[in-house]
């Protein structure tokens, strides 16, 4: 994978810094889309003494801002000429109903909106550095999750439940829309659940859960 291009989304911790070290190890450049600039140097410092390998970039970007997604689709685009597998990895669990700077509930904006703009915005990228991979991160909550059409921003079910289950379910109805639209080119788009994990998604809660 020496020559290829990887984007990971909340690569300064759990699950994205874990990938980020993955495709590090495999030679591959590994581009970090990360909010926070400090934590995501830490972390690139840590990518890089593990797996010995330099070329791991940071960027840095407010998934739950429009805006900020398009001025890093553009950056990136301006600096790298080929995406090989972009890891939507980023997420957060907000447990009361938070408002992003769009205007938007703050879950909602990172974890469904942000990921699928920066992937739209990627998409002729990814197709002309085919074969490449999108790969989405999902849970368990999709099993008993809804769309609330008649309240995406969750005005009237402001509830943690609500959200996640909202959050997981788009992102598996959004990457089997994305196969199906790109079947006939060389991208493919997975979603996978990656089980019971310890990640910092949980860190606006109370101690008690952010330990469980």
């Amino acid at each position: 994978m020496k020559d290829m291009t990887c984007l990971v989304t909340g690569a300064n911790s759990g699950l994205g810094l874990a990938m980020a070290k993955e495709l590090a190890r495999t030679g591959a450049t590994v581009v970090m889309l990360c909010r926070n600039k400090e934590r995501g140097r830490k972390a690139r410092v840590e990518i890089i003494s593990s797996s010995n390998n330099p070329n791991v970039d940071l960027m840095t970007a407010d998934l739950s801002s429009i805006d900020e997604v398009k001025a890093f689709a553009r950056e990136f685009q301006a600096r790298y000429g080929t995406l090989h597998i972009l890891a939507n990895m980023a997420g957060i669990n907000y447990p009361k109903r938070g408002i992003s700077a769009d205007g938007l509930e703050i879950n909602f904006a990172t974890n469904i909106l942000g990921p699928f703009v920066l992937t739209e915005l990627l998409l002729d990228l990814m197709i002309h550095s085919e074969p490449s991979t999108i790969i989405n991160i999902s849970g368990e909550a999709h099993r008993t999750g809804q769309i609330y059409f008649d309240d995406l921003q969750l005005k009237k079910k402001p509830t943690l439940s609500s959200s996640q289950g909202q959050a997981a379910l788009a992102r598996v109805m959004w990457t089997l829309e994305l196969s199906r639209r790109l079947e006939r080119t060389g991208v493919t788009a997975n979603t996978f659940c990656p089980g019971r994990s310890r990640t910092n998604r949980h860190r606006h809660f109370i101690l008690p859960i952010r330990w469980g």
